[in-house]
């Protein structure tokens, strides 16, 4: 059997009982980060814009977080996925080929699971089997999409959402297979659009195929029982060296791709590939912030496949800045941070931080990560003062990696920066705890209450020191 018909039937027999406790709560994380990003963008210029399109001609029963109409479920995965993406906040996976598997895979299981009703641990057990159809194919890669202008996301993300809309859905194992051949004809996304709303939108289409592909495999639609694999399918029609595995044995579940792979959540709200950078920045902001004025260069050293992602040296707006090594090296040097009121024309158009950005000078090291490919074995930042003192920090993982993971701490305070425009601190907290139980939940009600009237005045730093002062036990990490 090759690996589309594997793979549906991987996907149309798996059930919570089969996934480790590890990897369902892998999941919830993913369920409690994904949302928070995505109230973080209902007023974001590319969602407002989709919105203003979608909204008015879509009728249904979702819920989306831009709009209080309620939409198709295809409608609401398109939206709520380009929510997810819009901030470039929200969690990266998938290990050696690293992608944004929540923006694609929360939205379409949100949107099914409230037009067909799910609980909360059918959710989670959707979110597993399409993170490890994901998996599955992304490893069978040996290259980097990326190399020849794909972006991961847009193009793997398709198969992702089909194999947990078509578990969610219960379909069998042909339908689940031709939901996820489907897909593969959906798949599309170009790394030529970073830096655009477009780059986003991979993610909220990504969605929409796999929730079209799983209703269409429902009602009969046909697809090729070979797509995946066969010469000329999707793996080899995207492989950068025409090398991928086309024949070899799955390994769904040996061993587990979400667990031997799990989320990276992200500390600041620019593209994964600039995170070591800003974290040295960070680092280092400590022995410059008195001397400021003194900076006379600042050296990066980056992977020559990070930089590719990473074009915009002069940035002038939010959508550049999320992609250029200046403004992420020089605002970490500023701020000792890189938080989402950072990323606005009025910050950008400084003269500190334009002065500063001028200074920045970037070195290529062309050797990747034997693991992460995509990255360098470091990122290095050093800062050279008028005197010739320096100060240099390296980083290999980035806070927030697996190998560094955030703590519940600082994983609700990124919650409550991110869902403080549209609920207040306290039912932020209680959402947040909410969803990091979400396999508890009967239902996905808690939808309908995030396109609510919003809410202002609300703190979330005071929410989150009252949450502190009063539960001191939970926040010793997971």
């Amino acid at each position: 059997m090759g690996l589309t018909l594997d793979a549906g039937r991987f996907v149309a027999g798996l059930s919570a009982t089969a996934i480790p406790d590890e990897a369902l709560s892998v999941a919830e994380t993913g369920f409690c980060d994904c949302i928070a990003v995505m109230l973080a963008s209902r007023e974001d210029p590319s969602v407002i814009a989709l919105t203003s399109v979608i909204a008015p001609s879509s009728l249904g029963t979702c819920s989306a977080v831009s709009t209080h109409h309620r939409l198709t479920a295809t409608d609401a995965a398109l939206l709520n996925g380009t929510a997810a993406h819009a901030q470039d906040f929200d969690d990266i996976g998938l290990g050696v080929h690293p992608a944004h598997p929540s923006a694609v895979m929360v939205p379409a299981i949100l949107s099914l699971a409230e037009e067909y009703g799910a609980s909360g641990a059918e959710m989670l057990t959707a979110y597993v089997a399409g993170y490890e159809v994901w998996g599955e194919c992304a490893r069978r890669e040996p290259g980097q999409h990326l190399e020849i202008g794909w972006h991961a996301t847009g193009i793997l993300g398709p198969l992702a959402a089909a194999a947990a809309s078509a578990n969610l859905l219960g379909l069998n194992a042909q339908q689940a297979a031709m939901a996820l051949s489907i897909a593969a004809s959906q798949s599309a996304g170009l790394v030529a659009n970073f830096g655009s709303m477009t780059k986003p939108l991979h993610a909220g289409l990504a969605a929409r195929a796999g929730v079209l592909a799983a209703k269409l495999a429902a009602v009969g639609f046909s697809a090729g029982e070979t797509s995946l694999e066969q010469p000329h399918g999707l793996l080899d029609a995207i492989s950068p060296h025409g090398k991928a595995d086309l024949n070899g044995i799955s390994t769904f579940g040996l061993p587990w791709n979400i667990t031997k792979f799990p989320l990276g959540i992200k500390l600041y709200p620019v593209c994964y590939a600039l995170h070591r950078i800003v974290d040295c920045a960070v680092e280092l902001h400590p022995q410059v912030e008195g001397r400021l004025a003194d900076i006379a260069r600042i050296d990066v050293m980056v992977g020559t496949n990070q930089r590719k992602m990473l074009g915009f040296p002069r940035p002038i707006n939010a959508l550049e800045a999320k992609f250029s090594i200046e403004f992420g090296v020089t605002t970490g040097l500023l701020e000792g941070a890189l938080r989402l009121d950072h990323l606005d024309t009025e910050f950008l158009s400084q003269g500190r931080v334009k002065e500063l950005m001028e200074k920045v000078v970037i070195t290529e090291d062309p050797v990747p990560d034997p693991i992460y490919r995509t990255f360098s074995r470091q990122d290095v930042v050093q800062v050279t003062l008028a005197d010739g003192a320096t100060f240099s920090h390296q980083s290999a993982y980035a806070k927030g990696h697996p190998t560094r993971p955030l703590s519940r701490t600082d994983l609700l305070a990124k919650f409550l920066a991110c869902t403080g425009q549209a609920v207040s601190a306290d039912d932020g907290i209680a959402l947040f705890d909410k969803l990091l139980r979400i396999r508890t939940l009967p239902d996905a009600k808690f939808m309908t209450h995030l396109t609510a009237s919003r809410s202002s005045g609300h703190s979330g730093a005071s929410g989150l020191k009252r949450h502190l002062s009063s539960n001191p036990e939970k926040h010793n990490g997971f």
